[in-house]
């Protein structure tokens, strides 16, 4: 028997016995307090046994950092691979097991649904699908969409916007929508049930991007007004059918072909290394928060409906823990991704278009064109292989989808990045007493071999993430023997009359790498010139700050700001640390 771990000897010996069929697998683990299992993965196989045996060979870092929590392991036998495919969606949804991959904050994406559980339905935005008699589309990439979506449909079709209950038992007055013609006054009696229906019909073939129907639809109700005379409810559809035919008109993504009905789905992530260098980390690891490797991921989709592109949706997943940089070039480890996607997006939908486009091969292909068809009782197509003539004809979207989905996810990175670095330099300003948030941080370091090839460096932080336009380099020429404190005088000093010169902007914070004797040379660097900027030290080994009064501050090593200024440190130091190294090789040389 190969060489396990402890908690998985037990497991594998089980193996032999796991039937060779169709079925679901589930690892767990048993916390020792409570005896209670969690599950952390939830898998589908063709054939259980192979698949099972597989995790423990543990060839690669993502398998074997989740097998290290395994203690127990649970299989369900399903009839054939489509069963086990419905079944893994739905234990995935009753246990969201951490390790699976998923869309990131699902509950933020908003929804436009019609009310059509109401006698009058009315157009809300909503993030939650509540009510089984209303109707929803979406959802949508961000809120914004959603509304300018919602606006012009309510400036196209006179619908009230009201929160009310219709009908009322007496009629009411009209409001100014009514008088300016945006909404057809039901609170008022001003229109039927069944003609208002109308109207939300449209909508719906206007949300649904049923080109064909909206138009030759109003037009026969228009003519049918016209015919008895009833010129004003005919000049509302003849307002409505001008409205949607100039937004048609506006479309600037076609096809050869007008009636082409397809998504496209972009896929594109970055590893940990590549993050860093999106966060200009130079592909050194320096943030201190990131304590495992994690894989990004983000999708786009393009909806195209009749030739025309009408929507573009973005969608974050979850960060994969685990993951190395070998793995994240995979295409197993992609297809799990499209895996989460359609299990995640077009499960909700309440129609599917006959083919789906994606940038990235699928493996369960042919399982999941059967599942999506049974669902949405159609033939679902997905295209993924790069032979078939169908993805080479729409390679210019399918690159599209992908560069934008590359796009997002690096605005993403970097919003989450400065969005969790304000709450992190609040914490700095509260605990340092600061007058202003400390959106510019400068921290000095020193490294030097018994005093020789000495060197100094300063980095800075803007906004908590590494600002590369104020790194500065400095050569030590007043000291040749190890004396940190007096080279941190020498740089500090320096730096100091470009403050006062006013050659370089004063930062809202300095940090020092060191403890009290590199604190004092500093403020001493700083009270010959009167630069009135705030310093600290940041020692490596306690993680304890030391202020200008010689008062220590314990934060938690691993708090938003703590981190900040921990990488601050850190990055002071690879950086002196790199430059050091670079004097001395040219000095070896000559």
């Amino acid at each position: 028997m190969m060489n396990l771990p402890e908690n998985l000897a037990p497991l594998y010996d089980r193996v032999a016995s796991i039937p060779a069929l169709p079925g679901c697998y589930l690892w767990k683990r048993i916390h020792p307090e409570t005896q209670k299992a969690e599950v952390l993965y939830v898998g589908k196989a063709i054939n259980l046994r192979n698949r099972i045996r597989s995790y423990f060979q543990m060839a690669d870092y993502k398998t074997r950092y989740l097998m290290a929590k395994v203690s127990d392991l649970e299989y369900i036998v399903t009839s054939n691979e489509l069963e086990a495919l419905l079944l893994e969606n739905n234990l995935i949804k009753q246990h969201s097991p951490p390790y699976n991959l998923r869309l990131k904050d699902d509950k933020r994406y908003p929804y436009l649904c019609l009310t059509t559980g109401e006698a009058f339905p009315r157009l809300i935005i909503t993030r939650r699908k509540t009510n089984p008699k209303h109707t929803y589309f979406g959802p949508y990439s961000d809120a914004g969409a959603a509304r300018n979506i919602m606006a012009l449909i309510l400036k196209i079709f006179p619908i009230r916007k009201r929160k009310q209950a219709l009908p009322a038992k007496t009629p009411r007055r009209p409001c100014l929508n009514y008088h300016i013609g945006l909404c057809l006054a039901p609170c008022a009696e001003k229109v039927s049930q069944q003609d208002y229906g109308i109207i939300i019909e449209k909508i719906k073939n206007f949300l649904e991007a049923k080109n064909d129907q909206v138009i030759p639809d109003l037009e026969n109700e228009m003519n049918k007004y016209a015919q008895k005379m009833d010129y004003e409810k005919a000049a509302v559809y003849r307002d409505i059918i001008s409205d949607v035919k100039a937004i048609y008109s506006r479309q600037n993504v076609h096809e050869d072909i007008d009636d082409n009905n397809y998504d496209v789905v972009g896929l594109s992530g970055m590893n940990q290394s590549e993050v860093d260098e999106v966060l200009g980390l130079d592909g050194q690891n320096t943030d201190t928060s990131t304590t495992e490797n994690h894989y990004y991921a983000q999708i786009v989709l393009l909806r195209i409906r009749n030739g025309n592109l009408i929507n573009k949706g973005s969608y974050a997943l979850a960060e994969t823990p685990g993951a190395d940089g070998e793995q994240s070039q995979n295409s197993e480890f992609h297809s799990e991704f499209i895996e989460t996607f359609l299990r995640e997006y077009y499960l909700k939908l309440t129609e599917i278009p006959p083919i789906i486009f994606i940038n990235t091969p699928l493996n369960t292909h042919t399982e999941w064109e059967k599942f999506l068809g049974e669902k949405f009782y159609r033939d679902v197509t997905i295209v993924s292989e790069k032979s078939d003539p169908r993805l080479t004809d729409k390679k210019s979207l399918i690159e599209m989808a992908e560069n934008n989905a590359r796009l997002s996810l690096r605005e993403r990175i970097l919003s989450e990045k400065i969005r969790n670095s304000r709450f992190g330099l609040k914490q700095i300003q509260n605990f340092l007493g600061l007058p202003k948030l400390p959106e510019m941080i400068e921290c000095y370091d020193i490294s030097n071999i018994q005093g020789t090839s000495a060197v100094g460096c300063g980095v800075a932080l803007k906004n908590g993430i590494p600002y590369k336009a104020g790194y500065r380099k400095y050569k030590i020429a007043t000291k040749n023997t190890p004396d940190d404190p007096a080279m941190i005088y020498e740089v500090l000093s320096r730096r100091m009359r470009a403050f006062s010169e006013k050659t370089a902007e004063i930062p809202d914070l300095i940090v020092i790498d060191g403890g009290i004797t590199q604190l004092n040379a500093a403020l001493r660097a700083r009270s010959e010139t009167k630069v009135n900027v705030q310093i600290v030290s940041l020692a490596k080994k306690e993680e304890t700050i030391v202020t200008e009064n010689n008062r220590s501050i314990h934060m938690d090593k691993n708090s938003p700001g703590m981190l900040i200024l921990r990488l601050a440190r850190d990055e002071a130091h690879r950086f002196s640390v790199a430059y050091h190294r670079n004097v001395r090789s040219k000095k070896f040389m000559v």
